[in-house]
């Protein structure tokens, strides 16, 4: 069996392999790569393509990095760091796709074109996970 403090610096290194475990037994979510492949994916690709886009969603990323350095409170050891944030990060997504598919939820409206402001930070978020912003303290 592998010892937690060997799978921390494993996933410290190479965070995107931590998309092969869930982050929580029982109630699993969707993990980032899992989110990404369902409903973000297209407009990531569209977001290449159009440079407004990308910067609508690199605004809902910043917002979304702020949101998990407050969850993380520096607590974290630095070794640790990236892991606690992606984890933080999936549970964010994950949370907040199932609140907006709630019955008699109100959606917000679109911050730009026909995308749904929830696939927008859905996507922003997919993104964020496998930028280097992620890491940085």
């Amino acid at each position: 069996m592998i010892g937690a403090a060997l799978l921390m610096r494993v996933f410290a290194r190479w965070p995107h392999h931590l998309d092969r475990f869930r982050y929580r037994r029982g109630q699993a979510g969707l993990t980032l790569t899992e989110l990404r492949a369902e409903y973000g994916q297209r407009i990531i690709d569209d977001a290449r393509a159009d440079p407004v886009l990308a910067q609508v969603l690199d605004d809902i990323g910043t917002t979304l990095l702020q949101s998990v350095r407050t969850l993380d409170k520096g607590l974290t050891p630095p070794a640790n760091r990236p892991v606690v944030r992606y984890i933080l990060l999936t549970e964010l997504a994950n949370r907040y796709l199932a609140s907006v598919t709630e019955p008699f939820t109100h959606i917000p409206p679109s911050p730009y074109r026909g995308y749904s402001h929830p696939m927008l930070i859905v996507a922003a978020a997919c993104r964020l996970g496998t930028s280097r912003r992620l890491r940085v303290p």
